[in-house]
């Protein structure tokens, strides 16, 4: 038997992702799967581009979220400000503004 698809199953996806969610976790609170949503990724270039940019914005939120906890400590946390500086470096080799980490 087939799970019915919720019919806003893609905001609720896209919005998770916003929010730094992994890719399986955004479907599994849109209650479909990840290969679902890469299925419907792959056949709608409008939710290709949805999906990118909530990803960048997740990705976004959790680096600042990352750098105000390092800074936000009684010594400021070196290996998180370094990583946060390998990653906008390497963001700026590429030319590309926010980093995509998957």
């Amino acid at each position: 038997m087939r799970r019915r698809v919720p019919p806003d199953w893609q905001q609720v996806f896209l919005d998770a992702l916003r929010e730094g969610h992994s890719v399986s976790f955004a479907a599994k609170l849109a209650g479909v799967s990840a290969r679902w949503a890469h299925k419907v990724r792959s056949k709608s270039s409008k939710f290709a581009e949805e999906w990118a940019a909530a990803y960048r914005e997740g990705t976004d939120y959790l680096l600042e979220v990352v750098r105000q906890r390092a800074l936000s400590m009684e010594k400021a946390s070196a290996p998180l400000l370094m990583f946060l500086i390998k990653v906008r470096l390497a963001a700026m080799d590429r030319q590309e503004d926010p980093v995509e980490i998957e």
